[in-house]
């Protein structure tokens, strides 16, 4: 009975949900018990985890991801309350003004919105394995967001599903969402473009096998 051995594809499909379940649950009980603060650390921490722990499989994930939650929480906060902030206000502030009416406006709102947002898990995918600054993953996420817009749009395009089944699914997608969309940045913006792109071969060996101190 092949399907029932522990490398069949039935074990590895198992395996593979439970990982993805795990991490979205560490990163929930992360984020509440912050109130919110941990949002950039733990997006950050999800992207490592999945990079690590899940495509190399070097240790538990759950190590990988109180790891890195722990060593970007410092760093990478301010930026993302700061990012948070900017977002009510864009949401709040024309609401309040009576400027909504006007569709020039509302397309302005959504697309700040949107590059907020890009800006925001950019700079996360970069943080989870490069070491820079946080002003200068600013500089790199503006860039490559509208320099690769094939990236960009799958990347949006992927992000609106994950929500679009916070909708459809209620409150089962919340057992899968966040992590899932995480892979969608490890694989897309970490993997197939940071490292792919703009790493010298011998740092992009060094990067795929580095492991957070």
């Amino acid at each position: 009975m092949k399907w029932f051995q522990i490398d069949s594809p039935l074990f590895q499909t198992l395996n593979t949900i439970s990982d993805v379940i795990l991490l979205n649950l560490y990163f929930l009980v992360t984020v509440i018990f912050t109130l919110g603060i941990g949002l950039g650390s733990g997006v950050t921490a999800l992207i490592y985890a999945i990079y690590h722990g899940f495509r190399r499989h070097e240790g538990k994930m759950r190590q990988a991801y109180v790891k890195s939650f722990k060593a970007n929480f410092k760093s990478i906060t301010p930026y993302s309350l700061l990012i948070m902030a900017l977002i009510f206000i864009i949401q709040w502030v024309p609401n309040y003004l009576e400027l909504m009416s006007s569709q020039f406006y509302q397309a302005i709102q959504y697309f700040i919105t949107t590059e907020l947002i890009l800006q925001f898990l950019y700079v996360c995918a970069q943080q989870s394995k490069i070491k820079l600054s946080i002003k200068d993953s600013i500089k790199n996420s503006f860039l490559l967001i509208h320099r690769h817009l094939l990236t960009t749009l799958i990347v949006l395009v992927s992000l609106i599903i994950c929500l679009a089944s916070l909708y459809v699914l209620k409150g089962l997608s919340v057992l899968f969402v966040f992590a899932v969309s995480a892979f969608v940045l490890e694989y897309f913006v970490l993997e197939k473009l940071l490292i792919a792109h703009y790493m010298p071969e011998t740092m992009a060996n060094q990067l795929k096998i580095q492991k957070l101190q």
